[in-house]
């Protein structure tokens, strides 16, 4: 599939276009050439800036951050409950890699969860209506 840069107006392959899943298509605007000249650029006008910004995700690396709110990804209850549920998820009870899930309003943290339970919660927003509900329509499929 073909899609045409922003940037440079030529068409090129999907494959030469960063993924952006924020965007409707799934991929960013520019190609990944024109990206690169832009953020190539950046850095040289903006040095400091630039420097600072390296230096700040580098010392972070090891904490989230929510409403102004750091909380470390290593923290002791997020430890201690990979330990108490034997490094099994809270949710599905699978044996997985466990993360660190917190409530995206507060950000609070709220328990020790694998990556596929956290998505299941986030792509119903937290909100314990949509997974009854999700429930429901489960059980009255399994009796078609």
């Amino acid at each position: 599939m073909k899609k045409k840069c922003f940037t440079c107006k030529t068409e090129k392959d999907l494959s030469e276009f960063p993924k952006d899943n924020h965007r409707n298509t799934g991929y960013h605007s520019s190609c990944k050439k024109c990206c690169y000249a832009k953020n190539k650029k950046w850095v040289e006008n903006n040095r400091d800036k630039a420097r600072q910004s390296n230096t700040n995700w580098y010392r972070n690396r090891g904490t989230i951050r929510i409403n102004n709110i750091t909380q470390a990804k290593d923290s002791d209850s997020f430890q201690q409950d990979c330990s108490n549920q034997n490094y099994t998820c809270a949710i599905c009870h699978q044996p997985k890699k466990l993360v660190y899930d917190h409530d995206h309003h507060t950000g609070k943290y709220r328990g020790a969860i694998c990556h596929a339970c956290n998505h299941l919660l986030g792509h119903a927003y937290d909100n314990p209506q949509i997974l009854q509900s999700a429930i429901g329509y489960l059980f009255y499929a399994s009796l078609l």
